[in-house]
């Protein structure tokens, strides 16, 4: 599966200009399927905001319903620079042959060193499954942070990583100006079809590719989170391989602070790892100040964590994103998420700016027997 060396391959065609300069490593040339090179040029041609794809190999499904979903994923309404009518094509010059198999994983996680994916991988451990966890880098901002994160959780699991990387740092937004918040168009497609290529080789029929979305984020406004996705990377993968791929998340039901106030809870002491050993921040560094460190703080309290290794306390609101992103959006949230703010607020009071304090002295007291109960239950849980 693996191999140090840098590949660079011809991937197909963007508006007609030829892809042949990106370079992948730990990924030999054969796992580069047509499934590959199509989430690789979708991620592509999100940066390049252009819609017409040509893909270097043959058809392996309904070219409509290819469009439809593509276009669906790259249209992320929190962060799509435009709205995008994605046109595949392939050149036909090669078709699809299973290739023999030799892995014996049933399930592919997507792992970044974050909370999410290591309370997914716990999970998986708790369940038994024969998993390998993979990380896949871009040249983004945070990767040499998520890969220091990443190898000090798997050594301490004793799991060898695959990491693979991905060269595509010349068409990255680097600067955040187009694509906002970092996110990283079709990122979640892209590793489900990396995902899909390597378990195509598994000796195993039911196969399993994680991506540890939860609860509050399987929506439509999260287009490579939403139950859309799950089920249309599930029949695309399935149908390429002839196998029985589910992608889909261990966390369906289940909200962020009950999740990891389980992991507290039980998975702390089973595996020797705390929440705090993780990292979840656009920089890679618990600045403190991004929307990840924010919403990693509300979700920290709620659990029953002490919010630690933060450079700046996020609840001072340095950049004032709590004031201008959450009290702005605060009447569309879910209501769970209304009482996880509100509380963490009210658990930070003493630090807070003026404005902030305002806002929670007319909300707090409004939701407050809700607020109990919700708090009661996430530090009851018990099962996942």
């Amino acid at each position: 599966m693996k191999n140090k060396e840098k590949t660079c391959l011809a991937l197909g065609a963007i508006e007609n200009e030829n892809i042949s300069d990106v370079a992948i490593t730990n990924l030999s040339e054969d796992y580069v399927d047509v499934s590959v090179k199509l989430a690789l040029l979708t991620v592509l041609a999100g940066y390049l905001e252009k819609d017409k794809i040509k893909v270097n190999s043959g058809k392996f499904i309904n070219k409509y319903f290819l469009n439809s979903f593509l276009s669906f994923i790259l249209n992320d309404k929190r962060a799509a620079p435009r709205k995008f009518r994605i046109d595949v094509s392939f050149d036909r010059r090669e078709k699809y042959k299973p290739l023999k198999s030799s892995e014996k994983y049933d399930l592919l996680l997507a792992f970044s060193g974050g909370a999410d994916s290591t309370a997914g991988l716990l999970c998986a451990l708790d369940k038994k499954f024969k998993v390998k966890p993979v990380y896949v880098g871009f040249g983004q901002k945070n990767e040499k942070e998520e890969i220091v994160y990443v190898k000090k959780i798997l050594k301490k699991l004793n799991i060898k990583p695959l990491i693979i990387k991905i060269d595509i740092n010349k068409y990255i937004d680097q600067d955040w100006k187009r694509w906002k918040l970092g996110i990283i168009p079709a990122r979640n497609y892209l590793f489900a079809a990396i995902a899909g290529s390597i378990l195509s080789r598994s000796n195993r029929k039911k196969l399993k590719i994680w991506i540890c979305a939860h609860k509050e984020e399987i929506n439509p406004i999260h287009t490579d989170k939403s139950l859309r996705f799950f089920k249309s990377a599930s029949k695309i993968l399935s149908a390429l391989y002839n196998k029985e791929i589910s992608v889909s998340t261990p966390f369906m039901n289940i909200t962020k602070p009950e999740i990891l106030a389980y992991w507290h809870k039980k998975w702390e002491k089973k595996y020797d790892l705390t929440v705090n050993e993780t990292v979840s921040c656009y920089f890679g560094n618990n600045c403190g100040v991004c929307k990840a460190c924010i919403n990693r703080a509300v979700v920290f309290i709620c659990a029953g964590i002490k919010i630690e290794n933060f450079k700046i306390n996020p609840f001072l609101d340095k950049k004032n994103l709590i004031l201008t992103s959450y009290i702005n959006s605060f009447k569309s949230l879910h209501t769970e998420r209304k009482l996880d703010f509100v509380y963490a607020l009210n658990e930070q009071r003493n630090i807070l700016p003026i404005k902030l304090k305002r806002f929670l002295d007319i909300n707090y007291k409004k939701y407050q027997k809700k607020i109990n109960k919700r708090i009661k239950f996430i530090r009851s849980i018990n099962n996942i």
